[in-house]
């Protein structure tokens, strides 16, 4: 907890942290909630399908096994549409995504985005849905399609991809260990 209220304390950074009151515990919202329990032993939960999960589960940017180079040509380059040009995704993966009715069927990148994009809200006026939260839905809603594996890396490569298109949506920085910060 004290790793992202500094995290969300930092402010003149040029990389648009606000500066936070004084908070307790009771006032976290659900991402600090989320870094809280990242790594517990914790009873399981469900998601919205009532899957188990464990707690220590969810979008680790550190899990994502696409190599570094594969992952910057993404970044970098033009989007084509086919789904597969993003790291993670393969013929397997490609083909759960599509799965499912008319408005669930993900069948090219710009739909993957979009998707991505979607589940940035809903916002209210007590929580706004920020970077860690944000990639824990779209990481969750992966595995609800069936992706077993790769998320963090298709979480990663569209996170860093809108957000070079969208600055501010992805934070890198908020996955930062305390041990980093320090060399």
């Amino acid at each position: 907890v004290k790793k992202f209220l500094h995290l969300q304390r930092r402010s003149g950074s040029g990389q648009g942290h606000k500066t936070l009151p004084d908070v307790t515990d009771d006032d976290l919202d659900s991402t600090a909630r989320i870094n809280r329990n990242r790594n517990r032993n914790l009873p399981q939960r469900t998601t919205p399908n009532n899957a188990t999960m464990s707690d220590a589960q969810g979008y680790d940017p550190k899990r994502s096994r696409v190599n570094d180079d594969t992952m910057m040509d993404f970044i970098r380059g033009a989007i084509t549409g086919d789904i597969t040009e993003v790291p993670g995704i393969g013929p397997a993966a490609a083909k759960k995504l599509a799965a499912g009715e008319r408005d669930e069927s993900i069948t090219n990148t710009y739909q993957l985005i979009g998707k991505f994009l979607m589940l940035k809200g809903p916002d209210s006026d007590e929580n706004k849905v920020e970077s860690m939260e944000h990639c824990e839905k779209f990481w969750y809603w992966l595995q609800d399609k069936g992706i077993s594996s790769h998320r963090s890396a298709i979480v990663k490569a569209i996170a860093l991809k809108v957000n070079g298109l969208l600055p501010g949506v992805y934070d890198p920085d908020l996955y930062d260990d305390e041990e980093d910060e320090e060399e």
